[in-house]
C-alpha cells in the first residue's frame, strides 16, 4: 500500500515539476506579397511579457501597424493521470511588407523577463509578388466604428472581391484663388460604400494617408486616428484633416494615396460550432488596397511683386497686430525694458517673422523671441504669435515706445496690408549715477614741521618712504601683479568693445547668437541620437539647421521651411547641401507618419553629417 501512495506522489510531483518556459519567434505567413499584411509572432511558453521594440532588430522597411495579445491554455497528463496546465502568451506583431521584393530577416535577440535573459531565435519570411493572399487576423483600428456594424452571413470559401464598388475618395479644400505659399485647410475622405460592405463581409482594419507629389505642396501631415462619420444611409466617411500648402506656381493635381486593409470572410456567432471556432480562431483574408485622391488641375498663382511691401516676410492670411504692452512704463536712460507685440488670425504662421521696428535713434531694439499658441488642434492655421523685443532707452525725457509694422497679403482682398501698432506712453528719466567718495591717509608722515604755513616733512622719514618705494618696485611679487592687472583691462576692453561692436551691428549679433543656439541644437542632436530617440535627434537637428542658415539671413531661424532653406541656398552658391540637408527637414515626419525606424548607428552617422553641414553653412 505504501509502495502505491509513494508511486502516485511521484507521477503528481513530476507533472507539477514538469512546466517549462520557451521563447519562439516566427513569420505568419512566411511567404507574403508586397504591401501585404503580415505578423512577427512572439510565442512565451509559461511566461508573460511585454516587446520593448528597441530591443527587437526589426528591418527598416516593415511598416508598423499594431501590436496583438492573446493567450493558450493547455493541460499535458503524465502516464498516472496527473496533469499541469500551460499557459502560452502569444504576442504579435502586424506589419506591411516592403515593396521591394527578396528575403528579409529579424535576427536573434535577448527578451528579459523577471531578470532572466532568454534568446529569441532568428525569423525569415519572403516578399513575393506571387505570393497568396495572407490569412491573418486582425482587430479593428478604428475601434467599434466599424467593429459594431455585423456583416451579412459569408460563404466560408474565399471570393474575389470589386473594391471598386466599395470605395472612393475626395479631397475637399476652398474654391477660388490659391497662392504660393498660401496655408489651406484639406479633407481628404476615403468613402466607404455600407451596402457594398455588407455583402462583401468586409471590415477596414487598417489606414494610412499620404502625399503623392510632394515636391508641389507640403502638407502638415495625418493624424494616427482620422475622423469617422457613419451618420449617413448610405456611406461610411473616414476623413483626415490637414494643411496644404503650394510649393510653385502653375498648374497641377494636389494628389493624396490611401494604403489600407480590409479583412473579409469573417465568420459571425452563427456560422461556427465549438469545433470551428478553433478551426478559424477567427482568422479572416487580408484584403490590401491602394486608392489615388486627387484634384483636378489647380492654378497656383505666384504673389503679385506689384505693391509688395518692404517689410513682407511670407505671411499669407488675414492677421491683425492687437495693442503694444511693455513691462514697466517708468525707466531710465541704459535699462532694458521688454516690448510684447501679438499677431492673432488665420494663416501660414510658420512664415510669420518678427514685425519690424520702424527705425528710432531714441532706442536701441534687440532680436525677438517668439512663441506661437495654436488653436486649430495641432494644424498652425488659427491662434496667436507673441513676440517679446528687449528694447534700451537713449536718451532722457522720451514719451512714447518705438512703434511696430507688420505686412501680409490678404487672400480675400488679393493684396497686400500693412498693419501698425502704435507706440506705448513710457516716462525714460536720465541714467541714475553713483555716488562714490575717496580719502587721503597720511598716517606715516608723523613727524611735521611747519614753517610759515608750510608743511614740511622730516627727512628722515622722506628717505624711508623712499627706500620702501625702491624695495618695493624691485619684488617679483609687484610685477606678476602689474602683469594681472593689464591682463584684466585687455580682457575688459575687448569685451566692452565687442559689446559695442554687438550694440551697433546688430547683424552680426545676430550671427552669433544663431551660431550658439545652432551649436547648442547640435549638441542635443548627439545626445539623442546615443540613446537612440530617432524622432528627438530628427526636431533638434532641424532645428541646428535652421539657425545655421539664419545666422546670416535677417529671418527668424525656425519660421524656414524646406523651401526657404533651398531659396537660401541657392542665393549663397551652397545649393549642394540641400541634398544632404533634406532628410533632416523631413526626418520627423518619416518617423510620425511614414513608420521610419532609425538604428543607432544610422542616427550617429546622421549626427556626422550635420555637424559638417552646419560648419559649412557658418563659414
Amino acid at each position: 500500500m505504501n509502495r502505491i501512495f509513494i508511486l502516485l506522489f511521484f507521477i503528481f510531483s513530476t507533472g507539477a515539476f514538469a512546466q517549462k518556459t520557451q521563447v519562439s519567434a516566427s513569420f505568419t505567413p512566411d511567404t507574403v506579397r508586397p504591401n501585404d499584411v503580415f505578423a512577427y509572432v512572439v510565442e512565451l511558453k509559461n511566461l508573460e511579457a511585454t516587446l520593448d521594440f528597441k530591443n527587437i532588430p526589426i528591418p527598416a522597411d516593415f511598416k508598423y501597424i499594431r501590436q496583438e495579445i492573446s493567450s493558450q491554455m493547455a493541460m499535458s497528463f503524465g502516464t498516472g493521470g496527473g496533469g499541469v496546465s500551460e499557459r502560452t502568451q502569444i504576442i504579435k506583431l502586424l506589419f506591411s511588407a516592403p515593396q521591394k521584393e527578396g528575403e528579409y530577416k529579424i535576427d536573434s535577440w535577448k527578451l528579459n523577463v523577471n531578470n532572466i535573459e532568454h534568446v529569441v531565435n532568428s525569423a525569415s519570411i519572403k516578399v513575393d509578388s506571387n505570393a497568396k493572399a495572407v490569412i491573418q487576423s486582425q482587430q479593428n483600428v478604428f475601434g467599434n466604428n466599424f467593429g459594431s456594424m455585423r456583416q451579412q452571413r459569408q460563404p466560408r470559401q474565399q471570393r474575389e472581391v470589386d473594391l471598386n464598388a466599395v470605395v472612393s475618395s475626395k479631397v475637399e479644400f476652398k474654391k477660388g484663388n490659391i497662392y504660393v505659399g498660401e496655408s489651406i485647410p484639406c479633407d481628404v475622405s476615403l468613402i466607404i460604400d455600407k451596402k457594398a460592405l455588407s455583402e462583401n463581409g468586409l471590415r477596414l482594419v487598417g489606414l494610412q494617408c499620404t502625399t503623392e507629389k510632394a515636391d508641389d505642396f507640403s502638407c502638415t501631415g495625418f493624424p494616427s486616428r482620422p475622423q469617422v462619420d457613419e451618420s449617413d444611409a448610405k456611406n461610411i466617411f473616414v476623413k483626415y484633416k490637414t494643411l496644404i500648402t503650394p510649393n510653385k506656381a502653375g498648374n497641377y493635381q494636389l494628389a493624396f494615396v490611401f494604403d489600407g486593409v480590409f479583412e473579409s470572410g469573417m465568420p459571425t456567432a452563427m456560422d461556427m460550432d465549438v469545433f470551428s471556432v478553433f478551426e478559424t480562431n477567427f482568422f479572416g483574408r487580408q484584403i490590401p488596397f491602394k486608392l489615388p485622391a486627387q484634384t483636378e488641375n489647380l492654378t497656383i498663382n505666384p504673389l503679385p511683386i506689384e505693391g509688395c511691401p518692404d517689410d513682407f516676410t511670407g505671411a499669407i492670411g488675414k492677421f491683425s497686430i492687437e495693442k503694444l504692452e511693455v513691462d514697466s512704463d517708468s525707466i531710465s536712460v541704459g535699462e532694458p525694458c521688454t516690448l510684447k507685440a501679438k499677431i492673432i488670425g488665420r494663416g501660414n504662421f510658420d512664415r510669420i517673422s518678427a514685425p519690424q521696428v520702424k527705425d528710432d535713434e531714441n532706442w536701441k531694439v534687440y532680436k525677438p523671441k517668439s512663441e506661437f499658441i495654436d488653436e486649430s488642434n495641432g494644424m498652425n492655421f488659427f491662434g496667436a504669435k507673441n513676440f517679446e523685443y528687449i528694447i534700451v532707452a537713449q536718451k532722457a525725457d522720451l514719451t512714447l515706445s518705438p512703434s511696430l509694422s507688420f505686412s501680409y497679403f490678404d487672400t480675400e482682398k488679393e493684396q497686400y496690408v500693412t498693419v501698425d501698432a502704435k507706440p506705448v506712453a513710457m516716462s525714460v528719466a536720465p541714467a541714475k549715477k553713483h555716488s562714490s567718495a575717496s580719502g587721503l591717509s597720511n598716517e606715516s608722515a608723523q613727524t611735521v614741521a611747519k614753517d610759515g604755513g608750510f608743511e614740511i616733512l622730516d627727512s628722515s622719514a622722506l628717505t624711508s618712504e623712499s627706500s620702501l618705494k625702491t624695495s618695493l618696485f624691485l619684488t617679483k611679487e609687484f610685477w606678476f601683479a602689474q602683469i594681472i592687472i593689464l591682463l584684466l583691462a585687455a580682457v575688459f576692453i575687448k569685451t566692452h568693445l565687442n559689446k559695442i561692436k554687438l550694440a551697433k551691428d546688430l547683424p552680426y549679433a545676430k550671427f552669433l547668437s544663431d551660431k550658439k543656439l545652432s551649436a547648442k541644437k547640435s549638441k542635443e542632436a548627439f545626445l539623442f541620437a546615443n540613446k537612440n530617440k530617432a524622432l528627438e535627434f530628427f526636431n533638434s537637428a532641424k532645428e541646428s539647421i535652421q539657425y545655421a542658415i539664419a545666422a546670416k539671413e535677417s529671418v527668424e531661424a525656425l519660421s524656414i521651411t524646406e523651401k526657404d532653406a533651398l531659396r537660401l541656398l541657392e542665393k549663397n552658391n551652397k545649393t549642394m547641401l540641400f541634398d544632404e540637408m533634406k532628410i533632416f527637414f523631413e526626418g520627423s515626419n518619416m518617423i510620425l507618419y511614414g513608420g521610419e525606424n532609425k538604428s543607432a548607428s544610422d542616427l550617429k552617422e546622421l549626427n556626422l553629417k550635420l555637424k559638417n553641414i552646419c560648419a559649412e553653412l557658418l563659414k
